[in-house]
């Protein structure tokens, strides 16, 4: 007997599924992403930026990825 059975676990959820359907449903999206690094790389929200010209403030606060960045 296992104390998480299969039938009671929840599906996989692809973020990136959520995020595009409430892109193409939603005007004038801003968002505050804390923990941005370069603000394109691995970035979740970047394409979705970019496509749908969200705006919004990305930040970094590791001083040391920010420089890098």
């Amino acid at each position: 007997m296992t104390n998480n059975p299969k039938h009671l676990r929840p599906s996989l959820i692809n973020i990136r599924e959520i995020i595009e359907f409430y892109a193409r449903n939603h005007e004038n999206v801003t968002l505050i992403q804390v923990g941005a690094n370069d603000g394109k790389t691995n970035d979740p929200f970047y394409q979705f930026i970019t496509k749908y010209g969200w705006s919004g403030v990305l930040l970094e606060p590791q001083p040391t990825v920010f420089e890098e960045s």
